[in-house]
């Protein structure tokens, strides 16, 4: 029986999206790139929009066309990228990692926000699904800032690209950047994706384990965006003890570990991987391929069961 069509119990000696716990310290060739400084949180009361709606957290996205942006306006400033761990992780200092310890999860699991009052009614829309989805299915709840000392601030700047902080970094304000390409109704994957980082979590195609699932092309990637790609150490990141999630490339060794309760019925793409031809210097050759030879890799339409798991397991709740 093929496996992508079995439902089989996994053991604790696979892992899941890894938490970044410390960082090493390594420089990186960011550090050659001048600092663009962007402002943290609004800058003035009128920047900051109404709280979402219950209606437009139950918003049907489904039913919407989607609008598209051409290539061009999701140009991100060379500056500002470098500046990006992962291509959309900003840190605090720089730092290749994000710092990720207990006092970095956001407590009771409530992570306050404001929102731009820029961002049009459909978007609005977009965003409260995104959130809502955490809502049914995990234990995060997004909630309205008040006075809170630590919150997000989500942003609509145009040209700055999709990144989040990972986890609260206890600084108050920190940024999430959804300018208008990230925002869509065909991918509302993009915000659920920056909103688990700023929930706490890292990508999945960089977990310690990579080799056993996917191959990444180095030669086709740039030189100075081929860390993005790096595996971390084990000792680096806390993956949960849950499976990698990915299409149809669950190596023959997992089926031989001890069995628990972790339970996964099929195999998909986590939110939090990146597609095949992320980063590829020639489009058409990718970046990473799965060990199966499977190129979908990653999804831009939602969690996956894997990656809720994941959410609730770090936040020590039952959903």
């Amino acid at each position: 029986m093929a496996i992508y069509a079995a439902c089989v119990w996994l053991g604790s000696g696979v892992t899941s999206s890894p938490v970044v716990l410390t960082s090493n310290g390594d420089d990186d060739l960011r550090s050659t790139v001048p600092v663009q400084t962007l402002p943290s949180g609004p800058t003035d009361p009128s920047e900051i929009g109404q709280p979402l709606t219950e209606e437009e957290f139950h918003s049907n996205i489904s039913t919407y066309r989607a609008s598209e942006l051409d290539s061009s306006e999701k140009k991100i400033p060379d500056e500002l990228l470098h500046q990006l761990w992962g291509g959309d992780i900003m840190t605090p200092s720089g730092d290749k990692n994000a710092v990720v310890d207990p006092n970095s999860l956001w407590p009771n699991a409530q992570i306050p926000y404001v929102i731009s009052a820029s961002y049009t009614p459909d978007q609005r829309r977009v965003i409260g699904y995104a959130m809502n989805e955490y809502h049914t299915k995990t234990c995060i709840r997004f909630v309205p800032r008040t006075n809170q000392q630590n919150y997000i601030y989500i942003r609509r700047d145009l040209n700055v690209g999709c990144w989040s902080y990972v986890g609260m970094n206890g600084n108050g304000v920190q940024d999430v950047s959804l300018p208008d390409y990230c925002v869509s109704y065909s991918y509302p994957g993009s915000v659920i994706h920056e909103l688990m980082h700023a929930t706490g979590f890292q990508h999945e195609h960089q977990r310690p384990d990579q080799q056993y699932y996917i191959n990444v092309n180095y030669p086709n990637i740039r030189l100075d965006n081929r860390q993005f790609f790096n595996p971390f150490k084990p000792s680096e990141v806390n993956t949960l003890g849950l499976p990698y999630d990915i299409s149809n490339s669950i190596p023959r060794l997992t089926l031989q570990v001890q069995f628990n309760d972790n339970f996964i019925c099929g195999l998909a793409e986590s939110v939090m991987h990146y597609p095949s031809s992320f980063m590829a210097s020639n489009p058409s050759i990718p970046t990473m391929v799965a060990r199966s030879g499977d190129l979908n890799l990653g999804n831009l339409k939602g969690f996956t069961k894997l990656d809720t798991q994941k959410i609730n397991k770090l936040y020590n709740c039952r959903y």
